[in-house]
Parts: C-alpha cells; sequence; structure tokens
C-alpha cells in the first residue's frame, strides 16, 4: 500500500486499523460484510443483506464502500483489505460507471489515509476468515441493503418475460386453430349432412333467431387462421 497525508490532516502516530472486507452467496442469499481490527482485537463489524438478484461482486464493492465511509469519520490511518481484485480495478479505473465504485472513489479523493489492499483468499489469514464468516451471515441476519439489479439481470428477465408471452400466445393461438377446426366440421356438416339440411340455419339462410350479421360474424371467425 501507498502512504501518504491529506492537507488539513495530522500523521497519527497509532497504529493503522485494519479492515478487511467480503461478499457472499449461500443459498441463492447475498451477503456483505467488513469488520475492523486493532490492536488484534475485533472493535467493528458490519452486514448488510442484499438481493438475491444482486451479484457476489455488488456484495464485495458494497463491503468495499461501507468500510471506506467508516474509515472517512475515524480520522485515522485505516489499511482496507479486500481479496477482490475486479472491485479494486474498479476503484482504480477513471471510466467506472458502477455508481458505487464512483461515490467509493469520491471518499477515496478526499481522504489519503484511507490505503486500499489485496489479500489473497483462503490463505489462514485472521482478518479475511472473520469478513468471510460475517459475510456469510449477513445473507440471514444482514441489515437489508437495496441495490439496482444488474444489467445482465435485467437482461434475462426481460427475455423471460417475452418467453412466457410468447409461450402464453402459442398455447393461445393452438386452442384458436383446434376451435377453429371443430367450427368448420361443424360447419361442413351443417351443409353437406342431409339430416341437417332442413333445421340447419346457416344452410337455410338466417333465421329470425339468427341474423346476417352474426352469421356473418361466425363465418369470418371460422375464416381464422385459413
Amino acid at each position: 500500500m501507498c502512504r501518504g497525508t491529506h492537507g488539513g490532516q495530522v500523521p497519527s502516530n497509532r497504529t493503522p486499523f485494519e479492515v478487511y472486507t467480503d461478499g457472499s452467496k449461500m443459498s441463492d442469499q447475498m451477503g456483505s460484510a467488513f469488520c475492523v481490527i486493532e490492536n488484534e482485537a475485533i472493535t467493528k463489524t458490519w452486514k448488510a443483506k442484499l438481493s438475491p438478484a444482486n451479484t457476489v461482486f455488488q456484495a464485495e464493492m458494497l463491503a468495499l464502500k461501507a468500510a471506506i465511509e467508516w474509515a472517512n469519520t475515524t480520522n485515522e490511518d485505516v489499511n482496507i483489505w479486500t481479496d477482490s481484485e475486479s472491485s479494486l480495478q474498479d476503484l482504480k479505473s477513471f471510466n467506472v460507471k458502477n455508481k458505487i465504485a464512483q461515490e467509493a472513489q469520491m471518499t477515496l479523493l478526499e481522504n489519503a489515509r484511507i490505503r486500499l489492499g489485496w489479500v489473497k483468499a483462503n490463505k489462514g489469514i485472521k482478518g479475511n476468515e472473520i469478513a468471510d464468516t460475517l459475510a456469510k451471515e449477513a445473507t440471514t441476519d444482514g441489515i437489508p441493503a437495496s441495490l439496482p439489479f444488474p444489467k445482465s439481470f435485467q437482461r434475462n428477465n426481460f427475455y423471460s418475460s417475452h418467453s412466457r408471452v410468447g409461450k402464453l400466445s402459442g398455447t393461445m393461438v393452438r386452442r384458436a386453430d383446434r376451435s377453429t377446426a371443430l367450427y368448420r366440421k361443424y360447419l361442413t356438416n351443417s351443409f353437406t349432412s342431409p339430416e341437417n339440411a332442413s333445421n340447419s340455419p346457416l344452410a337455410m339462410g338466417p333465421s329470425p333467431a339468427t341474423s346476417r350479421d352474426s352469421v356473418s360474424t361466425l363465418q369470418t371467425t371460422a375464416d381464422v387462421g385459413k
């Protein structure tokens, strides 16, 4: 990590706070968390539960943002660690479009006493293991956090909805075709069957009970799908 000071901020002789962040997905539930370690003791924890539609990346980025915002209130040197290289790359980018990352960047620009670093996952680092456990716990007992759904989810949901509509429309069309076929059969029998010739209003023409308009409508209906 690089160290530095910001105008108006006085360097501290205290040992920096060590903050570990993580995001986790368990049983389709999403959790985000960080823990603060000072002199080898856990002095603060934070946990949030996201929507199942959110991604692990969003959970990791939210944990970083929350840790950065907390660090900004301490007026102390703070080292923030993550095992998410993609999150760090976003925070380093000048063209980031992620709103969470943009807000975190603004805080980092205002406070040079906050430093970020990458730690390799599953290497027995105590702080990282604690953050991982907290993120898993957050999937069930974290404070609710509302984030925009990723574009991939919105796109898949859009296609899924249209697919369901298409299948429903197809079912309706098939049913209409079957109904039309049955009605055509009825018309054919009405015109060709001798026993029906005398009592079929369609064969004899409009009757007092069946107007020309209603016959026309029935014939138009029968023609659907030709």
